[in-house]
């Protein structure tokens, strides 16, 4: 009798639980795969006992050649509404007994008749019998993440591998390309049919939702580390706890380059595993926010949720009261905010913004972000 999913035994029969090591990708394409048989390669090549249990038969033939040398275990083939489906045969690698298994897309969700509904569930059953797995994982998988995945997207994720799955692997690796080279992957039909290269670089591979995916794995990796940080464990990113103590604050507004300020603080929180916050000062001026002007810093304050930071509101006569306010009282460290053009005599006559605030608090690294001109117009205090 196998045990309930969320009964794991830390050792079965003797045998202490098996590593699990995770390639993390932002989306099908950058070659999470492809490094996952490279690293069977390599432990082949150094006299451990590897088998490959399952691997994407649509993934691209560079990938499908690296499967050369392997030992692959056949495939279980089950019939599903008059189709024959191929599935990861657990009952065959847990026969074997390798010391090493390589299982694809660990968020796959199994055909009826398997026994487990999902991927991930095999691979527990795996590694409770002390088998080490590899396996490759996109960040909108993970079941903490998908809804803000989804949102960058505007693609549905059905597939998702709950939390304390990932919070048991041993290892995460980020699988890491530049935009412009996943994109050009799909232009050479490496990934999709050339007649949905279109759609797919117009939808899901746009370049902003390829960076706001790759700004949300860095959160989540950082997240991670800094509760392994917290805790006291040992860590294959462990760093000096000193670099956990990085403050980021990003300001928001209704403009559209506010969107880029947040996903530059982003990056740089993930980077420096830092915290992030997004803060609206609420000036006695606000009131007089048109709609539009409510529903824009609404969808970008909901932007920045989705990239994994804590908004805060906070009254106060004018900005500059408000984030001197907010960033002494967080101890900020980082603050990214806006450029906005000023014209005319009050140009000479006050201080900017940023100016003001450097004088007031010298620790504090302020990063501006500019975008279009037609986005900086208005008077800065």
């Amino acid at each position: 009798m196998q045990p309930a999913p969320d009964e794991r035994p830390e050792e079965v029969a003797g045998a202490a639980r098996g590593r699990l090591e995770v390639l993390l990708g932002i989306a099908p394409g950058v070659g999470k795969t492809y490094r996952m048989l490279a690293r069977g390669r390599q432990r082949a090549a150094e006299g451990c006992d590897v088998v490959v249990g399952v691997v994407d038969p649509d993934a691209p033939a560079r990938t499908l050649a690296m499967l050369a040398g392997l030992e692959v275990i056949p495939a279980r083939r089950l019939e599903h509404r008059e189709l024959v489906i191929e599935e990861l045969d657990t009952p065959a690698i847990i026969d074997r007994q390798p010391s090493v298994v390589l299982v694809d897309d660990l968020g796959h969700r199994n055909a009826p008749g398997t026994g487990r509904e999902h991927r991930w569930q095999d691979v527990e059953d795996i590694r409770d019998l002390g088998i080490d797995v590899v396996t490759t994982i996109d960040i909108g998988q993970i079941e903490s993440v998908a809804e803000a995945a989804e949102t960058i997207t505007g693609a549905p994720i059905l597939d998702r591998i709950p939390e304390r799955v990932i919070d048991g692997a041993d290892e995460i690796e980020l699988v890491d390309i530049g935009a412009a080279e996943l994109r050009a992957r799909i232009v050479r039909g490496e990934l999709y049919p050339v007649d949905r290269a279109r759609s797919m670089l117009a939808g899901f591979y746009a370049v902003m939702s390829l960076v706001a995916l790759r700004e949300l794995a860095l959160r989540f990796l950082a997240h991670r580390l800094d509760e392994q940080l917290e805790h006291g464990l040992e860590s294959e990113y462990a760093v000096p706890r000193a670099m956990s103590t990085e403050r980021v604050l990003v300001v928001l507004d209704d403009r559209a380059v506010t969107r880029q300020a947040v996903r530059r603080a982003a990056i740089l929180a993930g980077t420096a595993r830092a915290t992030l916050a997004a803060v609206v000062i609420e000036t006695p001026g606000a009131e007089g926010r048109s709609r539009e002007q409510a529903n824009r810093l609404g969808d970008n304050t909901r932007y920045a949720v989705d990239l994994g930071a804590e908004v805060v509101r906070y009254a106060a006569p004018d900005l500059v009261e408000g984030l001197e306010h907010v960033a002494r009282s967080r101890r900020i460290t980082h603050l990214f905010m806006t450029h906005r053009s000023r014209t005319g005599v009050f140009r000479w006559a006050h201080s900017s913004l940023p100016e003001v605030l450097a004088e007031r608090l010298p620790e504090l690294e302020i990063h501006i972000v500019s975008g279009p001109a037609a986005e900086r117009t208005g008077v800065q205090p």
